[in-house]
């Protein structure tokens, strides 16, 4: 039986845990189902509850290198070793987080105590952000994609509490609305004591923060704007990664673009805008006698480019501004 029951829980938390993958990746671009980022971090901490202390930091890792490994795919089109190694990298600030919950969690599995409940829930926020904001910050290893907050890109109602706490808090936010989630489904799967109490006292949070964050948010949307808008045109090529950087096509893809800020500029545009490294080369090195030059010259518009740059033999992933 003890054989049986084992088998069962090992089996339920793996569930969990890629459950909580499946619903974090599909949060992102090009899914973009936001309203899942809510319940991802829950299945873990679900997959978490079933785990030995001694373990969490091994499923936490595991959790991050799927989530990495799947939602940084298009990074092999560049470097497929440099793919690798960032899915094993940043699953590691994953498996420190994971482990740094389950220490908070375990207080709260053992004892009905609501002082415990708020602090798991503080903590493993607090956590989290302190997780993303060193994994940005780390010199020479600062890697700012796919922050929690990044997976409401498409939520602007939800997206303009930023203004105030940044994107740091907004993932604050969303881990502090997974613990309150995670807490709920625990006392009353549990029966604690006083357990009706605590779900209506989670729920009624949960609801206050979301609702409070969509309120302000619709509230900002409708405020008018005090300027004048900026026109700003913005061209997209489309370039497939595999052609990108391929010498042969270089010629085309300059063309492409030129083509299309053409006739983007027939609607006369403030700033024409093209996207990160769109050029397929060093435009600082070839922007005199180039037809880029020349166009913004005609245009009498400022183009902002994106481009590599290299500078005191160091390579720089730049935006640079061009007036006419």
């Amino acid at each position: 039986m003890f054989g049986i029951r084992l088998n069962e829980i090992r089996a339920l938390r793996r569930l969990y845990l890629l459950t909580g993958v499946a619903l974090l990746l599909l949060s992102y671009p090009p899914f973009s189902f936001y309203f899942l980022a809510w319940f991802a971090p829950l299945f873990l901490f679900l997959c978490l509850e079933l785990t030995p202390l001694r373990k969490a930091f091994r499923y936490g890792y595991f959790f991050g290198f799927l989530f990495y490994f799947f939602s940084l795919y298009w990074v092999s089109y560049v470097t497929g070793a440099g793919w690798i190694f960032a899915a094993f990298f940043q699953a590691l600030y994953v498996a420190i987080f994971a482990l740094g919950a389950r220490f908070l969690m375990e207080p709260v599995l053992k004892r009905s105590n609501f002082r415990f409940r708020i602090f798991f829930i503080i903590g493993t926020a607090s956590l989290w952000t302190f997780l993303e904001w060193v994994r940005v910050m780390l010199p020479g290893f600062g890697f700012g994609w796919n922050l929690l907050s990044y997976s409401q890109s498409h939520f602007l109602a939800f997206l303009q509490i930023t203004e105030i706490i940044g994107s740091y808090g907004l993932s604050f936010l969303l881990m502090v609305g997974a613990g309150l989630l995670f807490l709920t489904i625990h006392d009353f799967r549990k029966k604690v004591s006083h357990r009706f109490f605590y779900v209506a006292f989670y729920l009624s949070l949960f609801l206050a923060l979301v609702l409070s964050n969509f309120g302000f948010g619709i509230q900002k949307l409708k405020e008018p704007l005090e300027n004048r808008p900026l026109r700003v045109g913005i061209v997209q090529g489309n370039i497939p990664q595999q052609l990108k950087w391929d010498p042969e096509v270089k010629a085309k893809i300059v063309e492409k673009y030129l083509k299309l800020s053409e006739l983007l500029l027939y609607d006369r545009p403030d700033m024409v805008v093209w996207p990160e490294a769109a050029y397929p080369g060093f435009l600082m090195r070839e922007i005199e006698g180039s037809p880029v030059a020349g166009l913004i010259r005609r245009s009498k518009t400022p183009f902002l480019i994106g481009s590599p740059r290299y500078e005191n033999d160091k390579l720089y992933n730049a935006a640079i501004y061009f007036n006419p």
